[in-house]
């Protein structure tokens, strides 16, 4: 920020030869009249250069503290005020944090609504950030582009996304869908730091998606297969039992059903109220109602009868019961874990691993949950 206009230095020399200076003007933003000053050397160089007897050698420091001062001036410094040189170094400092990643992650983050984000867009936020921060940061920090990320070209990007796809390591290794999730990931985060200004162009545009893997059909479970599996769960774990039947007959996602209050369940109508802030897609901000099965009701009903709860407590919680803090999502993996048993206890119960999705199949209704 330009605090003062200036009028360039010169060097005057009085006919005696006793007192050169160096003089210049200033005029600050909102005064009028340019204030006249003299430099003689002090602020520079500690001492008055007058006191250098040889002319020849006096004129040469004289020179070149005209370079100095005007040096100075041009970069908004007045040396009798010290403040200016502050704020110099705080713009400096806040230029180059600027085309920072850590600059630029955060504003993105804001101005996505990730920073604070509502119900339906947390596990959305926690992934971006994961992968933003654990895997794209790591990567520009090795190529010393973590402080000026304007600086990221095509060639980087493709180089990031290809550690990946062509990773030796199959357990780490990006497949064809992956690979254009996360360069859709990348546009988006690119491409609104370049309509906010703060790069020039976005770096992924004309990286091309890979061919989309197709994924087929799995074989379903029969009524018979789908009773063992609930009758194994309601004697190994409620929760589970309870989770896989709201998914089985109520078709809410497992990351929405996460996101459920008690006080949205109404057993007496048989009917779950889903706030717009919690359900994938709903804009209209209106509520909706999925209706309650008798077999989920009986489940529900159970489980809030063996768990102390309050209307405020989401309903599948920390620690896998009704709970005011949210769950995490290591009821997945304990789901995984009771198929597995079922599968080893029940030959005809089956499950499919399937690019690191487990995907369960009750009576021709394909249920997917991640993993």
């Amino acid at each position: 920020m330009k605090l003062f206009d200036y009028k360039e230095p010169y060097i005057y020399r009085d006919e005696d030869n006793k007192k050169w200076c160096v003089r210049y003007s200033i005029r600050y933003k909102g005064e009028q009249k340019f204030d006249p000053r003299k430099e003689y050397g002090r602020l520079y160089f500690g001492m008055s250069l007058n006191t250098i007897k040889d002319l020849k050698k006096r004129e040469k420091e004289f020179q070149k503290l005209v370079l100095l001062l005007e040096m100075d001036l041009k970069d908004g410094i007045d040396k009798k005020k010290p403040e200016t040189l502050k704020a110099k170094i705080e713009e400096e400092i806040k230029e180059a944090k600027k085309f920072s990643f850590d600059e630029n992650f955060n504003y993105y983050m804001k101005i996505k609504g990730y920073e604070k984000p509502i119900p339906k867009k947390v596990l959305t936020a926690n992934n971006k950030k994961s992968f933003y921060v654990n895997q794209l940061k790591p990567f520009l920090v090795s190529k010393g582009m973590d402080g000026d990320i304007s600086k990221v070209t095509k060639t980087e990007i493709l180089e990031f996304m290809n550690s990946h796809y062509l990773n030796d390591d199959p357990d780490r290794r990006w497949n064809n869908n992956t690979f254009n999730n996360k360069k859709a990931w990348l546009s988006g985060f690119f491409e609104t730091l370049a309509d906010e200004g703060r790069i020039s162009s976005n770096p992924v545009s004309g990286i091309k998606n890979k061919e989309k893997a197709s994924t087929g059909r799995f074989a379903t479970y029969t009524k018979e297969e789908r009773d063992i599996l609930f009758k194994y769960m309601d004697e190994h774990d409620t929760f589970i039992a309870t989770v896989a039947r709201l998914i089985y007959y109520a078709y809410i996602r497992e990351s929405e059903l996460t996101r459920l209050k008690v006080s949205e369940f109404d057993l007496e109508n048989r009917r779950i109220a889903i706030h717009p802030d919690n359900a994938k897609g709903q804009k209209d901000k209106l509520y909706r109602w999925v209706v309650m099965t008798k077999q989920l009701k009986e489940a529900l009903q159970i489980y809030l009868h063996k768990y102390p709860n309050t209307p405020d407590d989401y309903m599948f919680g920390r620690k896998r019961k009704p709970s005011p803090y949210m769950l995490n999502n290591d009821w997945q993996y304990r789901f995984r874990v009771c198929l597995e048993a079922v599968r080893v206890d029940v030959s005809v119960i089956c499950y499919t691993l399937f690019r690191g999705k487990l995907t369960t199949c009750f009576a021709g209704k394909e249920m997917q949950l991640m993993l």
